[in-house]
């Protein structure tokens, strides 16, 4: 019996697992060196639990856009407003509040204040 104890000698253990895998390889291996191989058996979920997964996954996609929209209305509203009189898209939003943060750095960062 191999000893698998944490200060065995390291030669043991190899020589078993040496000879495990040599058994394995040429299968001559008994019910004492038997090394359990198991398929991993999937089961397709049922199609109603599949729509019921993708109805939950669509809902909080929804959700998830929605909360996003709602921040960039409140950016927005603290953005200077444009003379196009257009609502700004999200990348000229972005845009537009990267622009607004540098100037209001430089305003900050310049003697008078």
């Amino acid at each position: 019996m191999a000893d698998y104890r944490a200060g065995a000698s390291c030669a043991c253990n190899t020589a078993v697992l040496m000879d495990c895998i040599g058994h394995y390889l040429t299968g001559q291996y008994g019910d004492n060196m038997t090394i359990a191989t198991r398929t991993r058996r999937y089961k397709t979920p049922s199609p109603q639990l599949l729509r019921v997964r993708r109805n939950a996954a669509n809902e909080r996609e929804r959700r998830r856009m929605s909360m996003l929209n709602t921040a960039y209305d409140k950016l927005r509203t603290v953005l200077p407003e444009m003379d196009s009189g257009r609502r700004l898209s999200k990348f000229e939003t972005l845009q537009m509040a990267q622009q607004y943060i540098q100037s209001l750095s430089k305003i900050l960062k310049s003697p008078q204040h």
